[in-house]
């Protein structure tokens, strides 16, 4: 009876406490104008769900909070407002995963910002645009719904393909009886289950609190914490590592890409995407790469980057649409790339800079 009367006043002195803290947190942010979600799980402010692209930026949401700054507008791309019925400026939508959307530090601004300043500073006569289109984790099948069923509401003179990395991913768990929709449909009916299981926990501000918490010990102990990812849970890589059916599809995605946009009479410009990946890394640069989210051997990586490479310049000479292999004018080191793909704010600095001395050569019916 003594044990069950202790146990019963743990409890209630748990519940007590957890109830304070929670209410204390709750305080907290109400009083100083925070949203928690901005500070401990920006993904869950930043995504919303859509019918045919799966997930996408949700519109007009603000994160200013540690190393992540960013602004989404009204219309959901990141970066600021535009009218897209304004007929005047030369308007360009960048395309890509989340080497384009860029969500590093506050020092890190994506290429396509720096673009934009760097031509209104080259061309102050002319009205210039540089819309940032893309979305962490998008592939050419997302980019392609995406250019069809939104961007061409807003009016596009051009777009800029910048994709590989989340293809090349994909790539090893592509078949004809698992196509990028089946596939990434069953991916995202997994985070539906864990969303809909996770969504009074996500309602705590406690629990919120300590998802940082619980992203610092992984760094500690990355082997004892190191978890599959949803891909890997959810899909089966082809037997041998087979990527051709993969790239395939991405080359059919990247053409179709160029169709609808030239139909629609969007010019457009296809770029190999700047990587870190190279037959000759050093060890630090291997160290940087995370090969393991490629179901293939590490040393098959390097000729997939190429492959890719290979089939947008194939796209770009037989759609006759200007190409450019960033991985031949713009150094592949730790300078430019902090991993595989992810830019530096010299990488950045670099595509912004090449873009812009060459801009007449992409367009030259601008």
């Amino acid at each position: 009876m003594l044990n069950r009367k202790i146990c019963i006043k743990f409890c209630v002195a748990l519940f007590l406490t957890l109830l304070l803290c929670e209410l204390a947190l709750r305080a907290f942010f109400f009083l100083s104008h925070k949203n928690i979600l901005a500070w401990t799980s920006p993904d869950l402010l930043l995504y919303e769900r859509h019918p045919f692209l799966e997930y996408t930026l949700r519109p007009n949401v603000e994160i200013n909070c540690g190393k992540i700054k960013l602004h989404i507008n009204s219309l959901g791309f990141r970066g600021k407002e535009f009218d897209p019925d304004d007929a005047r400026p030369f308007r360009v939508f960048v395309l890509g995963g989340s080497s384009v959307f860029n969500r590093s530090g506050n020092d890190n601004i994506g290429f396509c910002a720096i673009l934009e300043k760097k031509l209104q500073a080259k061309y102050p006569d002319r009205d210039i645009e540089i819309v940032n289109a893309g979305v962490s984790g998008y592939t050419t099948f997302h980019s392609l719904i995406n250019l069809s069923t939104r961007i061409l509401d807003y009016n596009p003179d051009a777009i800029i393909v910048y994709h590989s990395w989340n293809d090349i991913k994909a790539w090893p768990y592509l078949n004809r009886k698992a196509s990028y929709g089946q596939s990434w449909q069953r991916i995202y009916s997994q985070f539906e289950t864990h969303n809909a299981l996770a969504t009074l926990a996500n309602h705590s501000y406690l629990w919120l609190a300590m998802k940082p918490l619980r992203r610092h010990l992984r760094e500690f102990f990355p082997e004892e914490l190191e978890m599959a990812s949803v891909v890997e849970k959810t899909l089966r890589p082809n037997e041998g590592g087979d990527t051709d059916y993969g790239k395939l599809v991405y080359k059919r995605n990247i053409r179709n890409i160029v169709t609808v946009a030239k139909k629609n009479g969007v010019q457009v410009l296809l770029i190999n995407p700047l990587t870190l990946v190279h037959s000759r890394n050093s060890s630090e640069e291997k160290r940087r790469i995370a090969y393991r989210l490629v179901k293939v051997p590490a040393e098959r990586l390097p000729q997939l980057m190429s492959d890719a490479g290979k089939i947008l310049e194939e796209v770009a000479l037989e759609e006759r649409v200007p190409y450019i292999d960033l991985n031949k004018r713009i150094g592949q080191n730790l300078v430019n790339l902090f991993n595989q793909i992810h830019l530096t704010p010299q990488g950045n600095e670099a595509i912004a800079e090449y873009l812009s001395q060459h801009w007449d050569e992409i367009w030259p019916h601008e």
